[in-house]
């Protein structure tokens, strides 16, 4: 079977109505969630070079990340759909996705080796340490 985790529709809904959704049901989660996946929000990352990498279950991982003590200059520029400029080029490619945010375990990782020239072993044990 096939999961279309771009369906726009289901996207939609979720935006429309949070309940039942996994830790999103609160009243910030919920906010977020609609702030996030509104069309101007959709507008903004898709009008930016880099917004051809961002995918739904992305901007749902910074919704979350939203709801953790971010600050908000943080929550506000993810749901307004604004790229965060990290100063390298290649390191605003690499986060793309995530809008410039280093979001995902598995991007702590592959930043570790990549830019900092860890190995995975001990970019793991990094990993492990923040969380």
């Amino acid at each position: 079977d096939f999961i279309d985790f771009e369906d726009e529709a289901v996207w939609n809904s979720m935006r429309e109505n949070n309940i039942g959704v996994f830790q999103m049901e609160g009243d910030r989660a919920g906010k977020l969630l609609r702030d996030m996946l509104s069309s101007e929000t959709i507008r903004n990352i898709h009008s930016n070079e880099a917004g051809k990498d961002v995918k739904y279950m992305d901007l749902l991982s910074l919704v979350n990340a939203g709801q953790r003590p971010a600050g908000s200059s943080y929550v506000d520029a993810v749901t307004h759909g604004r790229f965060k400029d990290n100063g390298h080029s290649a390191l605003n490619k690499f986060l793309a996705p995530t809008l410039g945010n280093l979001v995902y375990q598995e991007q702590i990782l592959n930043f570790l080796v990549d830019f900092c020239g860890y190995s995975a072993g001990r970019a793991d044990v990094i990993r492990r340490g923040i969380g």
